[in-house]
């Protein structure tokens, strides 16, 4: 029998894909009211246009940013559980590097430099490998820059074709559409830069867009997106929602943070991408200068388009060292195995390069079946730490009825919990809460003026918060008007303290513990 090559790409991918099934922790804090909406159109058959998961913002106006993803998720997670779910992201992330490592062969035919030069690029983007539709814009964004540096690569304008169908597909999947636009202003950009101000040593692409195609390119991407069920209001609609949440205090659409890893790995990327630019044996063009500008500039200006940044980054640090014969990671060790070991296996396995990396894979598989168990704690405690897993649990089991107060980040995980039976004051999807209910959580947060007045306003008989030790909730319980009934080292709860539910006691808040990482 034949035993197919096993090339160092697809051990990498295929470990990638076992690791990540057993340890991607479902604790981003939206995964799971994007999870309910999903379930929400698998149950009733139609995508809801109004707010029904608070009583806070109940009747808003809504649009569902993503449904097609969220309904597929729904799918997978009714079918195949959490792990279904675990594998299901997986898939996209792998499927986004995948088409990145391609992007990166256009111009590095050495396959271990295409490989590291993916990882680097993966590394800069692992803060966003999250479990919700963000995943779509990850791979939309890496399929439109890799269409459109094969259209440069080969002069083919059926490779520009098929950007409409994408973009057709994308808008329905996240609203991150606008990064694809975005990146085919900016490859029309330069491509009339380096026509009307050619740089000097520059190597002249084999496909350029003159402006009747820069045209009729954008006119194509932005007809497809009216194919989704709110036709072509969607462009407005994510520009309106896209300036509310730079506004808001929501983390990701901020600055990056650079004492946080995720933000110092992104630093990382684009640093070693200018050394390689600066350094490299070819000169730039305007795609290199145009690219690496804007893509800089937006990930500095939020954290949320670091993952992108990256993405693009890849094919021009490929570009930049495709120059060079050999890279300091590169030492050919292969070639300097005795010739009866690459020569091992014979024609059927090919050389002993192919058998290490079978063998590799075989160690490796039965590696993570061994530490599967110690893995899945690990994820399990992670979950706990970062959503109110125990907390709600409690709430469940003591059937505790009325309004709940809850910490915005825990909203999510009390919609996919509680929901239709209760519902939530304030959740990640922040627009339908701007902005009189984020401003009364806001004052409610740090105990502004008026914030007891706040709690009673809004007729409020449960409260769940993070830290049962922090400042809020010492205050509503030396308030008198609450007392704890329930407290983790992460969560507690406290209920109103007007003589119902003797049956749950007073306890003693333990001490907070850190996430772990």
């Amino acid at each position: 029998m034949r035993v197919p090559r096993l090339e160092l790409p697809a051990v990498a991918a295929l470990l990638a894909c076992g690791f990540g099934v057993l340890a991607f922790p479902l604790s981003d804090y939206d995964y799971f009211w994007h999870l309910r909406t999903g379930y929400l159109i698998l149950e009733t058959g139609s995508i809801p246009t109004t707010d029904p998961f608070s009583f806070t913002a109940a009747g808003q106006p809504w649009v569902v940013q993503g449904w097609l993803f969220d309904l597929c998720t729904a799918w997978v997670h009714r079918s195949f559980g959490d792990t279904g779910v675990r594998a299901f992201f997986v898939a996209w992330l792998l499927a986004t590097w995948s088409v990145v490592q391609t992007s990166v062969r256009l111009f590095v035919a050495d396959r271990s430099r295409a490989l590291a030069i993916t990882l680097l690029s993966a590394a800069g983007a692992a803060t966003f490998f999250v479990a919700r539709p963000v995943a779509a814009t990850l791979l939309g964004f890496a399929l439109t820059l890799f269409l459109l540096l094969k259209y440069r690569c080969s002069g083919h304008a059926r490779w520009l074709m098929a950007i409409p169908p994408v973009m057709a597909v994308w808008v329905n999947l996240h609203f991150g559409f606008v990064t694809g636009l975005g990146l085919i202003v900016l490859t029309c950009v330069a491509d009339f830069l380096s026509r009307w101000m050619p740089i000097d040593g520059a190597s002249t692409a084999k496909g350029s867009l003159t402006p009747l195609r820069c045209l009729l390119l954008i006119a194509a991407s932005v007809a497809a997106l009216g194919l989704n069920p709110i036709g072509y209001d969607v462009v407005a609609t994510t520009i309106n929602m896209t300036g509310t949440n730079s506004a808001s205090g929501v983390i990701e659409w901020h600055s990056p943070d650079f004492r946080l890893p995720g933000a110092q790995a992104f630093l990382a990327v684009a640093g070693l991408t200018v050394v390689a630019r600066t350094m490299s044996r070819t000169a730039a063009d305007w795609l290199d200068i145009v690219l690496l500008a804007a893509m800089t500039s937006a990930a500095l200006y939020s954290m949320r388009h670091m993952p992108l940044a990256s993405i693009a980054m890849a094919p021009l640090m490929a570009r930049a060292l495709a120059g060079w014969a050999v890279l300091p990671w590169e030492n050919r060790w292969s070639e300097r195995l005795p010739i009866a070991l690459r020569r091992s296996a014979g024609h059927d396995l090919g050389d002993g390069v192919h058998a290490l990396n079978w063998s590799l894979t075989a160690v490796a598989v039965v590696g993570l079946l061994l530490a599967a168990p110690a893995i899945a704690a690990w994820r399990d405690a992670r979950v706990a730490s970062i959503v109110p897993v125990q907390a709600t649990r409690f709430l469940v089991a003591s059937d505790l009825q009325g309004r709940i107060l809850n910490d915005y980040e825990a909203g999510g995980y009390l919609i996919h919990r509680l929901y239709p039976k209760q519902r939530v004051f304030v959740d990640g999807r922040y627009n339908p809460y701007a902005p009189d209910v984020i401003a009364d959580y806001e004052r409610l947060r740090q105990l502004g003026a008026g914030w007891l007045d706040t709690i009673d306003r809004y007729r409020v008989d449960v409260i769940l918060t993070r830290s049962p030790g922090l400042a809020f909730s010492q205050a509503l319980i030396a308030s008198s008007r609450f007392r704890l009934v329930y407290a983790d080292p992460y969560f507690g709860v406290l209920i109103r303290n007007d003589g119902r539910r003797p049956d749950l006691g007073d306890v003693v808040a333990p001490p907070s513990l850190p996430h772990p990482r």
